[in-house]
């Protein structure tokens, strides 16, 4: 084979193993094999809270911030909707989430004098950090998502 060939082959190869890629994963499914109780996902949130302070520096953490965002495309709530109305409920769900999860990031480090004692509770987050906007049979969802960003950022650090 010569090198155009080679490039060929090479090209043909990375695309079908991108095309072949799972594009989209169920986050449900990963969490409908938990106990549905606030406990489980409160110990698992408060997990990679207090690993990133004792291991990490905020500073290495929102370097990621980015990634994230590109990573959680394939857990996508969205891939689900049956309405546009419902993809864009969806996406705000998701934006929610993002937000408190670097909001309680910044906080356990300190950020702008704002402090969050370890362990957190997770009814302070459905209380205090979810919006009205968000209906009460989809605030797991929330919960699903800070959680998936905490174990991306804990996966890529």
């Amino acid at each position: 084979m010569n090198k155009k060939e080679d490039v060929i082959v090479n090209l043909g190869k990375m695309i079908n193993n991108i095309k072949n890629a799972e594009k989209h994963y169920d986050l449900f499914s990963i969490f409908n094999s938990m106990d549905k109780e606030s406990l489980a996902y409160e110990s698992i949130i408060n997990y990679y809270l207090k690993k990133f302070k004792k291991e990490y520096s905020l500073k290495d953490i929102t370097k990621l911030e980015s990634l994230v965002a590109e990573k959680t495309k394939y857990f996508d709530y969205s891939n689900q909707a049956k309405s546009d109305e419902q993809a864009r409920y969806y996406y705000m769900i998701c934006e929610e989430a993002n937000i408190i999860t670097f909001d309680l990031i910044n906080k356990v480090f300190g950020k702008n004098n704002r402090n969050l004692d370890l362990p957190v509770d997770i009814l302070e987050i459905i209380d205090y950090s979810i919006s009205s906007f968000i209906k009460k049979e989809d605030v797991d969802k929330v919960i699903y998502w800070i959680i998936l960003e905490l174990a991306i950022i804990d996966v890529y650090i």
